[in-house]
This record gives structure tokens, sequence and C-alpha cells, in this order.
């Protein structure tokens, strides 16, 4: 219960000198489901609990420098069909297949995606710079959705996934470690001017579209998962924006994203002619 009077649930990992990084739950076809991961001696583990009745795990062993050995958080998909977890070793985020009807739900730790981070990362609009992962989370919305956190780059990162692509959709963080706290009234602070100190706690609220974050400092900031805006500067004589416009398109449908587009330097002309084509 919520006061901790009353334990309602037990589960011990039965590996000797295992430790626990992260956990996380999911509702997948009406089944609750509990996923536990983390280190374990010269390797990791990674258990997958079905809630439903008594309380039964698969709890499975990987050997050798695998990416669980050194994680950060984890976070699983609405379908249960992939785990995203966040490497302390390099700050890549790894996505790796799963099956939980499968008696072994994670049969291989090669990823299917992996996204890397850059190294000071641009955080300004259009930049597409990942963050150095610290913390992930999958939008209930859409699992191809994943919002990051991160204690070095004190930022949070919205991401679109595909099998072979990472796009950096919005970044809300000056990029430098502050401990101040957030002083603005609702909607009027820019996402440049949000201001974190390592931020270790990533969490998307389903019920309220909330975005809540936590930080070293002890602060809690909550951001709305509708207000994301990405600013887009354009031309019709820039090659790059031509490439980029159908990408823009697809995110423009987005429920819980908002595109501005910037016609910069150009001739009306040809900017209505580009969007006359492009659409």
């Amino acid at each position: 219960t919520e006061d901790g009077t009353d334990c309602r649930i037990g589960i011990r990992i039965n590996l000797n000198r295992a430790s626990i990084s992260d956990i996380d739950f999911k509702v997948i076809n009406n089944t609750p489901y509990l996923f536990i991961a983390g280190p374990w001696r010269r390797g990791g583990h990674f258990s997958t609990c079905n809630l439903s009745g008594t309380p039964t795990c698969i709890t499975q062993q990987f050997r050798g420098n695998v990416t669980l050995r050194r994680m950060g958080r984890l976070s699983v998909n609405n379908e249960g069909t992939m785990v995203y977890v966040t490497s302390t070793a390099d700050g890549d985020l790894y996505g790796y297949n799963l099956d939980v009807t499968s008696g072994t739900p994670l049969a291989s730790l090669t990823p299917a995606r992996r996204c890397s981070n850059a190294d000071s990362p641009d955080l300004t609009s259009g930049a597409n710079e990942m963050i150095d992962a610290t913390t992930v989370a999958v939008s209930p919305d859409d699992s191809n959705i994943v919002y990051l956190g991160s204690r070095i780059n004190h930022a949070i990162q919205k991401l679109e996934l595909t099998d072979t692509t990472c796009t950096v959709v919005a970044s809300i963080g000056a990029g430098s470690n502050s401990v101040l706290t957030n002083t603005a009234n609702s909607g009027e602070l820019a996402a440049d001017d949000v201001r974190f100190s390592r931020v270790w706690g990533l969490h998307v609220d389903q019920y309220n579209n909330r975005i809540l974050t936590a930080t070293s400092r002890g602060y809690i900031d909550e951001f709305n998962e509708n207000n994301f805006t990405l600013i887009n500067f354009w031309a019709s004589w820039c090659a790059p924006c031509r490439v980029e416009h159908p990408v823009l398109i697809k995110l423009s449908k987005e429920k819980n994203l908002k595109i501005l587009g910037i016609n910069f330097k150009d001739k009306k002309a040809n900017a209505s002619k580009f969007l006359e084509t492009l659409g």
C-alpha cells in the first residue's frame, strides 16, 4: 500500500552478486508485467515477470561486457516488443527486441536500434544532436517516441525513432549544470532557459500529458507533453531543407508536437513554389 504498511508483492532476483539498476511496469494485452535489469557478476541480468495471478518471473543471464552490466535506465515499449536501455559506458541508447510470450523474452543483446550521442551536443532547434542518455521513457501514445534525460548535458529530449534513424524532435535545457530553480508562469519559460542539475529521473504521465523530471538537486519539474514545439528555419535554396521536409511533414501529424517554420533569407515566390511542390 502507499503508506508502506502492506507489501503486495515481493520479487527476488536469485542470482549471486546481482543488483537492480532499474525496473519498468507495463500492461500488455491486459496482462501486467514487471521488467527488472541490472549488472550481475561479469555480465548482466534481465527479468520478465508476469504479475497476473501468482507472479512468475523469467530471469535471463548474460555474460561479458554487455550493456546490462553498465546500464543506466530502461523502458519497455507499449506492445512489449522492445526494451530500451541507456548505457553509462558510452551514453548511447540501445533498443533490443523483446517477446513477452517467449520462454526467453530477451533473445539477444544484439541491438535492433541504436542512437549515438554527440560530444557537447547542440541543443538548438533543428540541430539533431542527441544528448548523453542517462534515463529513458517511451511515450504511452506512440512507441516510436521516446524521451531522454541526461545527467551529463543537463537536458531532456524528445526523439522519434525508426529501425535506422534517430531524430531529435525537441530539446529542453540550457545544457549547463545549474542549482537554481525554474521560476516562471506556466507556459512562459523558453526551452533553452530551463535549468537542470543532472537529470536522473524521467516519467511520462499518460493520464495527464505530463513529463516529470527529477534531478540531483532534489527538484521535480513538470512539462506539458503537448507543448513541445519544433522551430525550423528553412529556405528554398537550402538543399538539406528539401531532404528533411518529408520528415517534418510526418512529424507535423504528431498530436504532442507543434512545428513552427520560419522562412530565412528567401524570396517569397521561391518559398511559395517550394511549399507547393513539396507540401
